[in-house]
Formats: C-alpha cells, structure tokens, sequence
C-alpha cells in the first residue's frame, strides 16, 4: 500500500495536469505493446485495432526505446519530460540528459537487456544520443501520433469530471473519488502498491497525473517540487473514443514504419511502476519518504 500522507498546506497545492506526459506515455505505449496488457487499457475497446497495427515490427520502429522499457517496473528517469509540450521537444530534452544522469538512470536496466544494449549512451555518446532522440520522434510519430488526440480526449473529459468534483465538494471530494480501489482517509491517501511505503507531502502540495497507458499507480518525487502521482485514466463509456480512432484508421499497416522510485530520494525525477527494484532506505527522511 502506497500512503501519501497531507499535510494542511498540501491540501491547498493539489493541482490536476492539463494533459498526459507525452513522453511518458510513449514509452508506456511501449510497454503496452511488448507485454499482455493490464489495466484500464487492456479494456479499452479502442485500442484492440491500434494494437492489431502498430505491434508487428515493434522492436523496429521503437529502435533503442525498446530496450529502454521492461516489461514492468522501473522506467529511467529521462523518459518524462514534464515541461515538454509535444514529442518532438521531449524527445530532444531526453538526448540533452546530462552524461553521470544518462548512467546512473541506465544501470538498472544491464541486469534486464544487457550491459551492451545500452553502453554507449550511458556513456553519453553524441551519436547514442542522436539516436536516442531519432527513435523516440520515430516511434511517436509512426505509432503513438495518430491515437494521440483519442489519448487527449479521454484525459480532457476526466479533468472536466475532476473539476467538476473539485467544485462541487472541494479538494476532499476530489481526493476521495479519485479511483477505484483508492481510499482517501485523512490525512493519508491510500493507494494499492506492490510494496508499503508513506510519503509525506511536506506542503509541497500534489500534482495529480492522468495517464492513458499506466496500469497502476506512478509516483514522480522531486524533493524541491510537488509529489507528481501518476494515475491510470478509467475507463468509461468507449463509443466516443471509437469514433475518434476509428477501425478504419487502422485498416492498413502503421503510417511512416521506419517515440516508486526506483532509487533513494535526489535531485532528480524518479519515475517507476509498482515493481519498483529498489526501495527506498529504512533511513530516508521522513519528510521524504519512509517505509510504511
């Protein structure tokens, strides 16, 4: 169980983001494809033509993305972009990711795709990194840009509905109605987790994610920032969406063939998935993050 405990100043700094990560849900759409799918997307009825398309050829299209992304678990740390506003600038701010960065967030992954695969950008290599930002566009564009606007629509009516809720019965009911499963019981919020840990806000507030892709709950920690929580978008009624990406923009191959907390708190972002691989010390901070 993941405990995110609120403080009388978090409750007033929790915002809900405009829209999905982009680079984020790249490499999770990734993962989608490479693993049988879970969660709230594995029942989107809108997805079964996508995936039908975009999955032949994967390991081609994504290039080196698809290295970068297990099955489950720990994602590195430069594949969310959060100031990024479209794939193409989030895939450039990844290849500037600064060298002792790119190698501490590649060593996890030797153990899962092997030291080779990922050696030279580790050690920052002009053209890993060009190819680094290369796969990222291609993959986005080849395979992820046409259902992008489904993608924004389904998070833009669940912000309406957040909203709605905010305004009608205040950041409690917003809370408290947040997600199956989830349970809102002050001052904590309660969410499933492979493993136990409490997070204390520390009146940084927090910045609620929505994420098409995710098939469980995401934390984003930065010790000088507001606790990012990554939260699958539910599903709903699918008949909009059907209509948005339709059979028929699948009936072909993909156009273009050719884009929690894995490690003690840091400087740094630290995007990962329940199985996280490494937990946090029994010595972190409180006001970081301890084991529950």
């Amino acid at each position: 169980m993941l405990r995110i405990r609120f403080g009388p100043a978090d409750l007033a700094r929790v915002t809900v983001a405009a829209a999905p990560d982009v680079l984020l849900e790249t490499a999770l759409s990734v993962r989608h494809l490479a693993a049988p799918p879970s969660g709230p997307a594995a029942r989107r009825g809108e997805l079964a033509a996508w995936r039908r398309a975009v999955k032949p050829g994967l390991a081609a299209r994504a290039g080196i993305l698809a290295r970068l992304v297990p099955p489950a678990g720990y994602l590195p740390d430069f594949l969310y972009q959060p100031t990024a506003r479209d794939a193409v600038t989030a895939a450039e701010l990844a290849a500037q990711t600064p060298t002792p960065q790119l190698a501490s967030d590649l060593n996890p992954l030797h153990t899962v795709a092997g030291a080779s695969a990922t050696r030279e950008l580790a050690q920052g290599s002009t053209t890993a990194r060009r190819s680094l930002a290369e796969d990222l566009t291609r993959y986005h564009r080849s395979s992820l840009a046409p259902l992008w606007p489904a993608v924004l629509n389904v998070a833009s009516a669940d912000r309406a509905l957040r909203s709605e809720t905010l305004l009608r019965g205040g950041v409690e009911a917003l809370l408290a109605t947040l997600q199956p499963g989830w349970r809102w019981s002050p001052p904590d919020l309660l969410v499933p987790f492979a493993t136990s840990h409490t997070v204390e806000l520390c009146g940084r507030g927090l910045h609620l994610m929505p994420s098409y892709f995710a098939s469980s709950a995401m934390l984003v920690y930065d010790p000088s920032a507001p606790t990012v929580l990554v939260r699958p978008l539910p599903v709903t009624d699918t008949r909009h969406h059907q209509a948005t990406c339709s059979e028929r923009c699948w009936a072909g191959p993909a156009p273009e063939c050719w884009h929690l907390w894995p490690r003690p708190p840091g400087p740094r972002r630290s995007p990962s998935g329940p199985e996280s691989r490494r937990p946090r010390p029994a010595s972190t901070p409180l006001c970081c993050a301890r084991r529950a």
